[in-house]
């Protein structure tokens, strides 16, 4: 059927699709038609454009000859809208646009006669809609997928940032680490050639006082002897000569050795600082917002969403030393209000997500390093917000002592052993209160702990610390903590050695092993196990951790002897210190999780899964992610006390 173009240019606007239903209203007066169900095809303020299949013939001829008009029952299916629109429409033309098996397609034009002016308008909206919702929707689309694939690529170029770095302190650890090997070396062949130039020398002047008291009195055989010593001091000279030479040949080569550390300790410094700002932000990543905690360990099913009370209390400390109050703040506050507690004192561990506990287990050391952050957040803001809750621990913790008759600290309400671990974490506890507060019951509290520390704890034939009250194993963090809390001039002037403290721990618990980092690579790492090895059959385990706790403690040694004016004993404790820091860099891993995105941080330890032989067994090792491991390895490269206001 033929139609008007210029009719059709005058209605036709927007293409927008929506039901209409629809019915003839003749003009002669005869019934309407029954209801037709088509869709709009085009949208005008004057009309629209219908698309209807199978029209009756005698309909489609009264529409031809504009002897009916249509009475529109038009859908517009948004909320707003419910109701369907009513209009009455003349028809401008009718064309048939398809003719198939399936029937005749018209194309009906219709401009509006009767309509409300406001639901004409919501129509042209609707329209609007249509015809950009699609366009808008794809541009949101494309908006959304580029904003998803650039976070991705930023993502995945932090990660290889990242790794690159952990792979860099690594290599760099790993160059020193053969620099202080050959170094040692060096030192152990010059201490070798010293003593036999000192034992050359105290023949030479042996001999020399027999030949000075020979006389031209004595007989021919005694002076044939002299003239024998004669000749044996001068071969001796020739090699002592040689001896003096082979020394300041080594001499020369400590030097160059110490040049090439020191130009590896530039690079060094910086990777570190880096990577421990990196660590910071690895912590930071882990920690819950809602709760404030942080989980104790990243790539550990056995321990997910796990927050144990002595991490977060490690994670206070490391907060505050990077100036972050507010979540060292938000730790503290979990425990201050929302913390389920077990006869005043906290559990072991709780979700990180839920705040519920989900190891019922009360500890006296958890609790004891609890208040001591709580201690430090004083210290470090001035601010008692969290005294209250040091106060109620050290209580607690003061009651147990005055009920025991050795005066020592339980291990917890109900448990009847007493750790040595334990009483050097109150003995530092009840030190800070004394100095916050001045309240002289903390220290009556401090001196009753040193006693049992001095009396029940040390082992004075050894000269190191029992692991706890009658029970003589050798635990590494007593010698560790012990340096750090009491201090190495208070354990000496009490007759208790720091120096046989830590040479015993480096003799007995100093292990070496291969360390199998995750990608299989493996590497030599010396460094300090939880106990001694050579009393368990799983051979040597490097807790890193308890290696960075004696890094810790080969500085506070340094610097003592700094203060005492032995420059030697100094330098020999901060090259310690720095040994077994390097040790540790070796160790720092990439984060495992793709929440860590690549950062670096320590493994629990350089084995799978272990028994530390302290009743405990370790988590999954080299492939886990540890805050414990890593917060200590931070504090010990910036040589930071957590036990010390």
């Amino acid at each position: 059927m033929p139609y008007k173009g210029e009719e059709r240019r005058k209605y036709i606007r927007l293409n927008s699709c929506f039901p209409v239903e629809f019915s003839l209203i003749f003009i002669d007066g005869r019934p309407p038609s029954i209801k037709y169900q088509g869709f709009s095809h085009d949208v005008s303020k004057g009309g629209l454009c219908i698309r209807v299949r199978d029209l009756k013939p005698e309909d489609a001829e009264a529409l031809f000859q504009k002897k009916a008009k249509l009475r529109l029952s038009i859908n517009i299916r948004v909320p707003l809208f419910r109701k369907p629109i009513y209009a009455t429409c003349n028809v401008a033309w009718l064309e048939e646009t398809k003719k198939d098996p399936s029937g005749i397609l018209y194309s009906i034009g219709a401009s509006y006669e009767d309509i409300d002016p406001h639901q004409r308008n919501q129509i042209i909206n609707h329209a609007r809609r249509l015809k950009w919702a699609p366009r808008i929707a794809a541009i949101i689309i494309i908006v959304l997928l580029s904003g998803l694939l650039a976070t991705y690529l930023y993502q995945d170029r932090i990660r290889k940032q990242n790794k690159a770095l952990v792979g860099q302190l690594v290599e760099v650890s790993e160059k020193r680490n053969d620099i202080f090997k050959r170094l040692n070396n060096l030192n152990q062949t010059k201490m070798f050639l010293e003593k036999e130039l000192s034992r050359s020398q105290n023949k030479i002047h042996e001999l020399e006082i027999v030949i000075s008291e020979a006389t031209k009195a004595e007989a021919e055989e005694k002076r044939l002897k002299i003239a024998k010593f004669q000749s044996e001091v001068e071969i001796l000279r020739q090699e002592n000569s040689a001896l003096k030479d082979k020394i300041e040949d080594i001499t020369k080569g400590e030097v160059l050795l110490e040049k090439q550390l020191a130009s590896i300790e530039v690079e060094s410094a910086h990777l570190e600082l880096a990577s421990v700002q990196k660590m910071k932000g690895w912590i930071s990543i882990h920690r819950n917002p809602r709760t404030g905690l942080v989980i104790s360990y990243e790539g550990d099913k056995d321990y997910q969403d796990w927050a144990f009370t002595y991490d977060e209390a490690l994670a206070v400390q490391a907060f505050l030393s990077f100036d972050d109050i507010e979540k060292a703040s938000s730790i503290l506050d979990f425990y201050k209000y929302k913390a389920k507690r077990g006869k005043g004192l906290f559990y072991n561990a709780y979700d990180a997500y839920t705040g519920r506990p989900v190891e019922y287990t009360i500890h006296s050391g958890p609790n004891l390093w609890l208040a001591i952050a709580a201690c430090k957040f004083m210290k470090y803001t001035d601010n008692p917000a969290y005294l209250k809750l040091a106060e109620d621990i050290a209580n607690i913790m003061i009651s147990m002592q005055r009920v025991a008759s050795d005066g020592g600290i339980k291990g917890g309400p109900g448990i009847q052993w007493v750790s040595t671990e334990h009483n050097i974490d109150a003995y530092a506890l009840f030190g800070m209160l004394y100095e916050l507060t001045k309240n002289k019951k903390y220290k009556k509290a401090k001196e009753s702990a040193f006693s049992w520390l001095k009396q029940s704890a040390y082992n004075k034939p050894q000269g190191r610390f029992n692991r706890g009250r009658g029970d003589a194993t050798i635990a590494t963090d007593t010698f560790s903590w012990a340096i750090a809390s009491i201090g190495p001039k208070t354990l000496k002037e009490n007759g208790m050695d720091p120096d046989g403290i830590m040479e015993f721990a480096e003799k007995e618990c100093k292990v070496k092993t291969q360390f199998y980092r995750p990608d299989n690579r493996s590497t030599e790492v010396i460094g300090f196990d939880f106990a001694k090895a050579t009393n368990l059959g799983r051979g040597g385990v490097i807790s890193c951790e308890w290696t960075a706790q004696m890094v810790v403690a080969f500085r506070i040694m340094a610097n003592y002897h700094q203060n005492q004016g032995n420059l030697k004993k100094a330098s020999m404790y901060s090259k310690k210190a720095q040994f077994y820091l390097t040790q540790l860099s070796k160790m720092v891993i990439s984060s495992p999780s793709p929440t860590g995105q690549g950062e670096g941080c320590l493994p629990y330890a350089s084995i799978d899964d272990v028994d530390t032989g302290h009743g405990w067994r370790v988590a999954k090792g080299r492939r886990t992610g540890s805050v414990a491991a890593t917060i200590y390895y931070i504090f010990a490269q910036r040589g930071y006390n957590p036990l010390k206001l």
